[in-house]
């Protein structure tokens, strides 16, 4: 059904290594994940990132689920008590110019005061990386397309995800 999203969630304690305070400059996230590209494509996660604690929260069957009912989950998981900033990292289609859409590795952080932070990374066949584009948010530059705006649209729908622990902590993205 295109309007259920299945979810894997993993929480875990904030690492200051891995998760710094403030989020400041993402690289770690993405550092993370493109060492994962020797093992093969990483599958987008969504990450809640609060104080003490980070979850993790993978679509099971993305192909399954429509993309609005996706970002409307990820809005009601922003939109929860105590989220600092959200994270959506893996291989995602990108936007690489003149139009054309190719596999990207992608990073990008957002926090409840609407900021964002993204960089993306191109691969080669061999998973080997390409150039590197980062985008900084500046006064009158607009989010990229179909990417965040979660914690502004859990704010304006009066979205939020109850969620109740059953299993202890486990190991964080992928």
């Amino acid at each position: 059904m295109k309007g259920r999203v299945g979810l894997r969630i993993r929480v875990g304690g904030r690492d200051p290594a891995i998760f710094p305070p403030e989020m400041a400059d993402g690289l770690r996230i993405h550092a993370r994940l493109t060492a994962l590209l020797s093992k093969g494509r990483p599958r987008p996660t969504f990450l809640a990132i609060h104080a003490g604690q980070v979850e993790q929260f993978d679509v099971i069957d993305p192909t399954a689920t429509s993309p609005e009912a996706v970002n409307r989950t990820f809005s009601a998981i922003a939109g929860r008590q105590g989220v600092e900033c959200v994270a959506l990292a893996g291989v995602l289609r990108a936007n690489a110019g003149k139009g054309k859409a190719e596999a990207r590795v992608v990073t990008f952080v957002e926090w409840a005061d609407n900021r964002w932070w993204m960089i993306h990374q191109g691969f080669g066949p061999d998973n080997e990386l390409l150039a590197v584009t980062t985008l900084i948010a500046e006064d009158g530059w607009p989010r990229p397309s179909g990417l965040g705006g979660w914690f502004s649209a859990a704010r304006r729908l009066g979205l939020r995800l109850h969620l109740e622990s059953t299993q202890g902590a486990a190991p964080l993205v992928h």
